[in-house]
């Protein structure tokens, strides 16, 4: 199983971190959007090169390369990490303005 993502332009969306959270490897355009998506969990074709998408697409029905590191990747993403370091970004912040 894999989640074919042939979005042409999407930022760092809810569904592709839940396809990852469901262990499941994602085939997707290499977009610049989706640069934080590592190749670990995910194919990535050329972007908006249908034919080498279609590859990815093949190459993934015949092997489960990626199940192994899908989930951990995933996981640092949770809402607990990704609020730790929002946290720890608006201390900094307010450290540096009260600085000036």
């Amino acid at each position: 199983l894999f989640v074919a993502f042939p979005s042409r332009h999407d930022e760092m969306c809810l569904a592709t971190l839940e396809v990852l959270a469901a262990g499941l490897p994602l085939v997707c355009f290499d977009l610049p959007e989706s640069k934080w998506i590592s190749p670990q969990v995910a194919l990535k074709s050329l972007m908006f090169d249908t034919n080498r998408y279609a590859t990815a697409l093949l190459s993934t029905c015949d092997s489960a390369i990626m199940t192994k590191n899908i989930r951990s990747f995933a996981k640092q993403f949770s809402w607990d990490n990704v609020a730790t370091k929002f946290d720890l970004f608006l201390k900094q912040v307010l450290k540096y303005e009260a600085t000036k």
